[in-house]
């Protein structure tokens, strides 16, 4: 279980979360964020399987002790096997300690500045609309004035002023509404990025009870090595 081999690059548009050598700082830029999310994902589950991995080794080599004879060379063979397997759990779980980490450090803070700009942007685009309600009003007063003066004799300078408004009329309307399909998309980006931070602090929230059980439970299956053949305490109770 030890040599598992590690799942390929999720997208090449990112760098990748870590390498067999180490972990490396997570590399991407803004416009890069969705590709981010996924590959941010795909390493948590790899990290999560790895972490259950240790975790069901060392219960699989724990109940499988109790069956097996209580000589020394058995007992050693036991102990290191149990000490492997303990060593395999700490590296999964300081990797996922370290991919905690890149995601408060880079991913989060990344997720916030867009966010923030966003929310600059929609006080703009609010700061406009408001502007073209002004507009709005302008036009219908405009609109009055156009019913009142085709009411008025013929007339040539009239009916010049009279085509000028409608213009007019016609140019703030089309501003209007590209006005309002801009805040509408403005908004709908704002919804994205605020259920993508939630989704990242509940996958903090998960992780940061996960690292917990792996400070507090590795160092009860090394303290229940030597006691694998005499089976007094459950495999599933040092697991817990």
């Amino acid at each position: 279980m030890a040599g598992r081999k590690r799942r390929g690059r999720v997208c090449t548009s990112v760098g990748d979360l870590s390498s067999r050598a180490g972990h490396m700082p997570l590399m991407y830029t803004v416009s890069d964020s969705g590709d981010c999310e996924t590959a941010i994902a795909a390493r948590l589950e790899q990290r999560y399987d790895e972490f259950l991995q240790s975790a069901g080794q060392v219960l699989v080599l724990t109940q499988a002790g109790r069956g097996v004879e209580t000589s020394p060379d058995a007992l050693a063979r036991a102990l290191a096997a149990l000490e492997q397997s303990a060593e395999h759990f700490a590296r999964a779980a300081q990797a996922l300690a370290t991919d905690e980490d890149n995601l408060r450090c880079l991913a989060l803070p990344t997720l916030e500045a867009q966010v923030k700009q966003l929310r600059e942007q929609y006080a703009e685009e609010k700061k406009a609309l408001s502007v073209a309600e002004s507009q709005l009003a302008s036009e219908r007063e405009l609109r009055a004035l156009c019913v009142e003066i085709e009411r008025l004799p013929n007339c040539s300078e009239l009916e010049l002023e009279i085509c000028e408004r409608r213009a007019e009329l016609e140019s703030i309307s089309s501003q209007r509404l590209e006005q309002q399909e801009q805040l509408a998309e403005l908004r709908a980006t704002l919804n994205a990025l605020q259920q993508s931070v939630a989704t990242m602090g509940t996958v903090l929230g998960i992780m940061n009870e996960q690292k917990h059980e792996a400070r507090a439970e590795t160092p009860n299956a090394a303290f229940e090595a030597p006691n694998v053949g005499a089976g007094s305490v459950s495999s599933r109770e040092a697991y817990h």
